[in-house]
């Protein structure tokens, strides 16, 4: 049998999807050798319907966010939720420091989940940011957009930001 690390007898997967497939040892039965789904290792993981949204969002587009939002997540779609699990945000400097004067929110709706201080975005070196909820307790609207959005344009500035968003989507009603 060849070795898992060979690519010659094993060529590797471009995009992993929920039905491919993983081989493993069954401790329960006697160390057979079986296979199991993406899916059923993200549901033991606690991670089922799980997804990444990696955005970078341009200077020009931080230049002009007051103007037009920028998209994070698109809308799920009819009586569908999203909830955020984790959001972690590189902010690239290049040459010229940014001028917020208000923070950057992620928005669900009017509902703020977390927001980029200026302390974070106006940075003259690299950042790295985790953010958390805001506040308590939140209604989670339904087919709603995650965005990145802001009160006011700098004036200045020529970095990106990129942002890793691990989230999943909920189907409210009886299947909740």
């Amino acid at each position: 049998m060849a070795k898992i690390s060979s690519t010659l007898s094993y060529p590797s997967i471009g995009t992993v999807v929920g039905t491919d497939y993983w081989v493993l040892t069954d401790a329960e039965s006697d160390l057979a050798t079986k296979s199991v789904s993406v899916n059923q290792i993200q549901k033991f993981l606690g991670l089922e319907g799980s997804a990444v949204s990696q955005v970078t969002v341009t200077s020009a587009q931080l230049l002009n966010l007051a103007n037009v939002p920028m998209n994070l997540i698109a809308a799920p779609g009819t009586d569908k939720i999203i909830d955020i699990l984790s959001i972690a945000v590189f902010s690239d400097f290049d040459t010229t420091a940014y001028n917020f004067g208000n923070d950057l929110e992620i928005k669900m709706g009017s509902i703020v989940f977390g927001a980029l201080s200026g302390s974070e975005t106006n940075a003259a070196s690299d950042v790295v940011s985790k953010m958390g909820y805001i506040g308590g307790t939140r209604i989670l609207p339904t087919d709603t957009a995650v965005t990145l959005e802001t009160a006011a344009n700098p004036t200045q500035g020529d970095g990106t930001m990129r942002f890793n968003i691990l989230y999943r989507v909920l189907k409210a009603g009886n299947t909740f």
